[in-house]
């Protein structure tokens, strides 16, 4: 669902859910003096601008890895490249997706394009065959699942895959996926790069505040892109036990569902606690910190336990959520649940403690 950027409805979630009536619980001068300008420049230099660093690099391997492959179509040792460097940069991308509707993301609809899953199966074959074209305007039609589909799912096994694959619409489908998740994370990096100092140094808690934007979009992330998608759809949560095992997250590669889990979570212990991107013994200004400046220590650790049992929960699944939905659903489901848990702390304890409302709306009726 597209996020709405409509302030006011924060006021009807938190009456609905009877968190409330008010986010104007704690006293001004509590939220005033939490210096925000050193918690927006640990997010912004240690943790967003490093994963993006790390994210570049890992694109810049698989633009080589595609381009390679597109010349030798024939050649198993090239798809298993492709492959490898697929997946790094998957890996990679959990930990741009946090960050991913913040600015000229937004604007772009990157988290989208970059991410949207299951990808519209009919559409790439529709174009392979000739009778579409790529189109970045359809969301599920590019980004790492269209490009996982190609490379794993179009065909049962490897030859048929490189039998499919060597014509000029399918190599020419890869180039342009590829080249569309380049040039909008370029757009995206850029954007970060020339916004340094208006995204740090804001010390305001508005609506519309540099730092209050990102406890949104880290809520949003949390409850959306994780959440929902990566366990409640395909686990059923959402349609009455109906599972959908095909809409997991790195389906067709297979074994892979648990890595980008557990990578997305590691995105989110950062981000709440401060934890420095490629070295999270350093820890910095945070969700976690504010908290406890606010005398919400509780509150604070509590989220941190709960983080950890959900760490704990996914790293027991099977490798394939697919196939751990086939076998056993019931491991998924109480894996969501305990990540549900957390949406309320985040969504209704946090951001009343912090006086921050939800900008968007959600329809999982939570």
């Amino acid at each position: 669902m597209s996020k709405l950027l409509i302030f006011c409805t924060s006021l009807l979630f938190l009456i609905s859910c009877g968190g409330g009536d008010s986010n104007d619980n704690v006293p001004p001068s509590l939220s005033d003096e939490f210096d925000r300008v050193q918690c927006l420049s640990n997010i912004y230099d240690n943790i967003a601008m490093l994963s993006f660093q790390e994210f570049q690099l890992k694109l810049e391997d698989l633009d080589v890895s595609s381009s390679y492959y597109i010349e030798n179509p024939s050649d198993i040792t090239a798809l298993n490249s492709l492959r490898s460097s697929w997946f790094d940069a998957y890996l990679a991308w959990q930990h741009i997706e946090v960050f991913s509707h913040f600015g000229k993301g937004e604007d772009i609809l990157y988290g989208f394009k970059m991410n949207t899953y299951p990808t519209d199966v009919n559409r790439t074959k529709n174009i392979i065959n000739g009778i579409a074209q790529f189109n970045p305007a359809f969301l599920d039609n590019q980004g790492f699942p269209a490009l996982e589909y190609l490379i794993y799912g179009i065909e049962a096994t490897d030859e048929e895959i490189l039998n499919t694959l060597n014509n000029s619409s399918s190599l020419t489908l890869i180039g342009d996926i590829v080249s569309e998740m380049t040039s909008n994370t370029s757009l995206v990096f850029n954007w970060w790069l020339k916004n340094r100092s208006m995204i740090v140094n804001d010390n305001s808690s508005t609506a519309t505040s540099s730092l209050n934007l990102l406890i949104n979009d880290f809520i949003y992330h949390y409850e959306k892109g994780f959440r929902t998608n990566k366990f409640g759809i395909p686990a059923g949560y959402f349609s009455g036990g109906q599972t959908f095992p095909e809409k997991t997250e790195g389906y067709y590669a297979g074994d892979i569902s648990k890595s980008l889990a557990l990578s997305s979570l590691e995105s989110i212990y950062n981000v709440f606690e401060g934890r420095k991107y490629d070295d999270n013994t350093v820890i910095g200004e945070s969700m976690y910190t504010y908290l406890n400046f606010l005398q919400e220590g509780v509150l604070a650790d509590d989220i941190l336990i709960k983080l950890d049992n959900i760490y704990m929960s996914i790293n027991n699944l099977d490798n394939d959520f697919a196939l751990q939905i086939t076998q056993n659903n019931d491991e998924i489901l109480n894996t969501f649940n305990l990540i549900q848990s957390v949406v309320a702390k985040f969504k209704i304890d946090m951001t009343m403690a912090m006086g921050v409302g939800i900008d968007y709306i959600s329809g999982d009726g939570d």
